[in-house]
């Protein structure tokens, strides 16, 4: 027969078959989010065991019927704080996973804008500008060579 309880007085998770494997996306390059809950979770087997509680209290008689019927409100309020819980890791993790969305929106966004940018570039235009800045800095570091080698005792 299976029991509601296991000796060390915790709801038995004998129910479950699956595996505990959480899903898991990578975001970014250092990180990765795990999202999901499985049937394992205590507030699942709260639950499955008060469910049981119930049906074995349907079957039973005065205290017994009392004592399970006691057992399966215990279950199911300890139940209720783990799904209260469990929905807001989960309701913390869609959070999460759409703001690292966003920002992977807003990050080919402008990359799709430098790209166009650096496409749509005039190479003529380019290079006239280019040698333009390189002559306004060629006379600078001129001038600023002839001023450096420059002496109060030449203009006494």
């Amino acid at each position: 027969k299976w029991k509601l309880i296991t000796d060390d007085n915790e709801p038995n998770a004998n129910y479950y078959q699956g595996d505990d494997y959480i899903s898991s996306v990578q975001t970014s390059r250092t990180q990765n989010t795990s999202y999901g809950v499985t049937a394992s979770n205590e507030a699942f087997q709260n639950l499955i065991g008060a469910l049981h509680a119930g049906l074995e209290a349907d079957g039973a008689e005065g205290i017994e019927q009392n004592t399970l019927l006691e057992e399966a409100t215990d279950l199911i309020n300890a139940a209720i704080d783990g799904l209260v819980s469990v929905n807001a890791d989960i309701k913390s993790t869609a959070v999460r996973l759409e703001n690292q969305n966003e920002v992977h929106e807003s990050t080919l966004l402008l990359l799709s804008e430098k790209l166009q940018d650096i496409t749509a570039t005039d190479v003529v235009e380019a290079s006239a500008k280019l040698s333009e800045t390189e002559a306004t800095l060629e006379a600078a570091l001129y001038a600023f060579s002839i001023l450096n080698n420059a002496s109060l005792v030449d203009y006494l």
